[in-house]
């Protein structure tokens, strides 16, 4: 049986938009990160991060983590996240008619 969890999307310009879990070790603070979900497995995560937002990746620390030896750590730089922007929508303009006063 899978387990709930909290999944979020941060913007790392330029590796681009990453979805991270709840657990994850590089999670921006909250003003830099936003809720998507509650969901049982990351491709659903990403399925619902996709929905959302364009050109989403997992972040390599959800994915897999590594062993960690004793006196090693393996780090990964990411660029420091920011909140992602949503697509902004396409207005719709329609012909106004307009009266005559006549």
């Amino acid at each position: 049986m899978y387990k709930a969890m909290k999944y979020f999307v941060s913007d790392h310009f330029p590796s681009g938009l990453l979805l991270h879990r709840i657990d994850c070790p590089q999670l921006p603070s909250l003003e830099e990160r936003t809720f998507i979900g509650t969901c049982y497995t990351l491709n659903q995560a990403l399925t619902v991060a996709s929905m959302h937002f364009s050109g989403v990746k997992v972040c390599p620390f959800c994915i897999t983590r590594p062993d960690e030896k004793e006196g090693q750590q393996e780090y990964l730089v990411l660029n420091t996240p920011k909140k992602p922007k949503k697509p902004a929508e396409k207005k719709i303009f329609r012909a106004v008619k307009h009266l005559d006063n006549n």
